[in-house]
């Protein structure tokens, strides 16, 4: 089986065409054409994700974030970026990145935030891509249950697996019944949620001024934004062993938090 396969694959649920127009999703390094050997799923390339690749045998790694987003000067082991290109290249480890093409896909990130949040509970994708209604940004979920704000705050943060969030203030008590989601930054669809009639949003990277201005119309429940899209993994491995059952070689990278609540 050739890296191209397990591409062409991550392309079909997770088309390039989906992605930002400010986004770097596809091929980062290396080759497909190779026989791929295995496969290192992981939100962020790092020093350990590739090491683990590299133990492990995997010439092929899928990363959620691109490796190259905000355009490298140079390529030198001297520099965090340039150190995880060169690591990758000089051990023939391809990387391959789906970012918004994954958070915009039919059953992308944040459809997989509303199914860890509230199982089975319909649902509806916030921002549509032009002309389909099954794909875009964020999702709504209609909860099975009314709750409190601080429920959902606990909830989201149980869900994610979270150490903690940051929610509107004064909100603990708003009765909530729709929610938003967004993985990753999505403070900027928080306008989009409220539009849309939903209670609350939960999501990560929420400016103070998001804060301040959207609170009175909504409760935001803000988690960090790896927990909000660690999911992307459990997906990844979902795309490849759904195409490929026997493909045994397909492993987690070993990778953190960056954020810890003290």
């Amino acid at each position: 089986m050739t890296i191209a396969e397990i591409i062409d694959a991550i392309e079909a649920a997770a088309p390039p065409c989906l992605q930002e127009e400010w986004d770097n999703s596809g091929l980062q390094t290396g080759t497909r054409h190779a026989e791929c050997t295995g496969v290192a799923v992981c939100v962020d390339v790092t020093d350990e994700v590739l090491d683990r690749a590299i133990a492990a045998g995997c010439n092929l790694v899928v990363s959620h974030h691109p490796l190259l987003f905000k355009g490298a000067r140079r390529i030198t082991p001297d520099e965090r970026q340039g150190a995880l290109i060169y690591k990758a290249i000089l051990n023939g480890v391809t990387v391959y990145s789906a970012h918004t093409s994954l958070d915009n896909a039919p059953a992308g990130v944040s459809h997989a935030m509303a199914e860890i949040l509230a199982p089975g509970a319909p649902r509806r994708v916030l921002v549509p891509q032009p002309g389909r209604t099954d794909c875009g940004t964020g999702v709504t979920v209609t909860l099975p249950r009314t709750v409190s704000g601080t429920e959902l705050a606990a909830m989201a943060a149980k869900a994610f697996s979270a150490g903690g969030a940051r929610v509107s203030a004064g909100g603990s008590t708003r009765a909530i019944n729709t929610v938003a989601l967004v993985g990753g930054s999505g403070g900027q669809f928080i306008a989009d949620a409220v539009k849309a009639g939903a209670d609350a949003i939960v999501t990560s990277d929420v400016r103070y001024h998001d804060f301040l201005d959207l609170s009175p119309e909504i409760f935001i429940v803000d988690i960090t934004h790896f927990d909000s899209e660690k999911c992307a993994e459990d997906i990844l491995i979902h795309i490849i062993l759904e195409k490929f059952p026997n493909f045994a070689p397909c492993i987690r990278g070993v990778e953190t938090n960056p954020i810890n609540y003290l």
